[in-house]
């Protein structure tokens, strides 16, 4: 592509003869906290083998998500939806919560008669491959009308 004016020559921008010089590693940067309407510097959050104070804590339990049941039971179904047959692990990936509290919705799914689990490679849980019965594609395509997100599980603005 030609420039009307010469300044904006490639050869006088980007020199051939100038070699790149590689950026220096990045170096650990302090994490700032507040105390109190105090201000102190302390190690990084790495360094300390804490996770650094601006992430929320995971969640343990169902309630700790902060969400309600009916969301993250509409969550598991688009999820499931979405992916056709998906095993256990695969809709734990999704949602991007514990395996536990995945665990959790989906027997809540199970017991409502929602979805079944269809197959197993081993015994292991997480191996089950869940679909949607006729109730849960009722209900999905209801979720899906008010909204088709089904990716991680958002996180409250309280947390």
């Amino acid at each position: 592509m030609e420039f009307p004016d010469d300044r904006f020559r490639d050869d006088e921008l980007f020199p051939a003869d100038r070699e790149a010089e590689p950026a220096p590693p990045p170096s650990p940067r302090p994490i700032e906290e507040s105390n109190g309407g105090q201000s102190f510097l302390t190690e990084t959050a790495e360094e300390e083998g804490e996770i650094a104070p601006f992430l929320p804590a995971q969640p343990r339990t169902l309630p700790d998500t902060g969400l309600s049941r009916a969301f993250l039971i509409d969550l598991a179904l688009k999820t499931i939806h979405y992916a056709g047959l998906p095993a256990a692990t695969h809709v734990t990936e999704r949602m991007a919560l514990p395996a536990a509290i995945v665990q959790e919705v989906l027997a809540m799914l199970a017991d409502d008669h929602l979805c079944e689990m269809v197959s197993s490679s081993n015994a292991m849980a997480g191996n089950y491959r869940y679909r949607l019965t006729s109730t849960g594609m009722e209900r999905v395509a209801d979720a899906l009308e008010r909204c088709r997100y089904a990716g991680p599980a958002p996180v409250t603005a309280e947390q």
